[in-house]
């Protein structure tokens, strides 16, 4: 939290829960804090198949006031069998090739992974919608979700200040009124192909 209260007043920089590839120079983030959504196989999809350039996994790091993608993880945690599978192999982690010059912000996606669709099911979230979501995401970087201590029986106080809050709402509804973001549910195929067909437009 400390890291991230630290971003945020330096830099201008947030840290997001998702996966990102890009095209041209342009990102496609899936986010979402849950688990078991879709985001890395649906960006390990755009990679492996669709010509796209691995950016991050598990955390990315996003320029509000200049709509950019900045930074993440580089490389990918391979937990999961299915990962394990697709990747071939049993390491913990597994190293991309990541261009690491910064992205512009081109598609937002949150993603449900469902093989049991013959059509995808898809809607472009209101402003509103996108800015809620985003927010609650941003948010809890830095104030914590549970921020407990020394066995779980300290509870450490919020980083978060009104000035840091005020900056980042009024940041993220500027940048949720320029960006599209989709709830996306279907195959990984179905989501690439989505997203392939969106940078075509």
């Amino acid at each position: 939290y400390l890291l991230e209260r630290c971003r945020q007043e330096k830099k201008g920089y947030h840290t997001l829960s998702s996966a990102c590839a890009s095209l041209d120079q342009r990102a496609v983030v899936f986010f979402g804090g849950a688990t078991n959504l879709g985001k890395t196989t649906s960006m390990l999809e755009l990679v492996q198949n669709y010509g796209f350039e691995f950016f991050s996994d598990e955390k990315t790091l996003l320029d509000l006031e200049n709509r950019s993608i900045v930074g993440g993880s580089r490389s990918v945690a391979i937990r999961k069998t299915i990962l394990k599978e697709r990747m071939c192999s049993e390491n913990e982690f597994y190293n991309l090739n990541s261009n690491r010059k910064d992205k512009k912000a081109h598609l937002f996606i949150y993603p449900h992974l469902d093989h049991g669709l013959e059509k995808p099911i898809f809607y472009q979230f209101s402003e509103l919608d996108f800015y809620w979501l985003l927010i609650r995401e941003l948010s809890q970087e830095i104030r914590g979700t549970t921020r407990l201590v020394k066995d779980f029986s300290y509870m450490l106080p919020s980083l978060d200040t009104d000035e840091l809050a005020n900056k980042r709402t009024k940041d993220a509804k500027e940048f949720t009124s320029k960006i599209p973001c989709f709830y996306f549910q279907g195959s990984q195929t179905q989501t690439a192909k989505f997203v392939e067909s969106f940078y075509k437009t």
